[in-house]
């Protein structure tokens, strides 16, 4: 039940974000990413929300993107830093919307708009262009890209660890796989540096 409540609530979201943003002449363009695009949702996953406006509108929208989401239903809180142009929407529904605002412009080809997207809205075929644009692109991801990460996933999974061995956490979980995690985590890092270091006495 919980699960479904969950459902209803991110769709009653989705919806009421487009009426906002299809409904402003300035906004060209909208499209979904992430889990729900690819499918690969379930009921806990977030919105990812792409929101495409005339360029010189990008400004305003980044500077007002805290405030668009206080308006809606339920809003909690804003989770946001300073110079980025998107902004996560919490609402006492547990559901979250991370909205993105970039000028059409800004739609360049990428690696990461040949992954799944849901096109929503697209005035001009800009979202279309960049999508057709990007179909055979890969990434290239570097060992600093890579140590990046995984250094993000080993902070973030200590930090869960701690919580639970200090009876800080309500799931019903065995902190051992979080240690097992971390394990796994150090040992894919200590692989990467290693690599690293080979790559790097092979160039000399």
């Amino acid at each position: 039940m919980r699960e479904q409540r969950l459902i209803d609530a991110r769709d009653q979201l989705l919806a009421i974000a487009r009426q906002e943003f299809e409904s402003n002449v300035d906004v060209v363009g909208l499209f979904v990413a992430g889990s729900l695009a690819a499918g690969s949702h379930d009921a806990y996953s977030d919105i990812d929300l792409r929101v495409v406006v005339k360029p010189e509108k990008q400004q305003w929208f980044i500077e007002h993107r805290r405030e668009i989401p206080r308006a809606w239903p339920g809003f909690l809180f804003n989770e946001w830093r300073p110079g980025t142009r998107h902004c996560v929407s919490h609402f006492r529904s547990f559901v979250k919307i991370d909205i993105f605002y970039f000028g059409e412009n800004d739609l360049q080809p990428s690696p990461w708009h040949a992954l799944p997207i849901t096109i929503l809205l697209d005035c001009h075929g800009a979202i279309q262009r960049m999508v057709r644009a990007s179909e055979h692109l890969e990434f290239d991801v570097t060992d600093e890209d890579l140590d990046f990460s995984i250094s993000k996933a080993l902070a973030a999974t200590h930090a869960a660890e701690n919580w639970c061995s200090r009876k800080h956490c309500w799931m019903s979980s065995d902190s051992t796989s979080f240690r097992r995690t971390i394990g796994c985590l150090v040992e894919l890092r200590e692989l990467s540096c290693s690599r690293s270091s080979t790559i790097a006495a092979a160039r000399k």
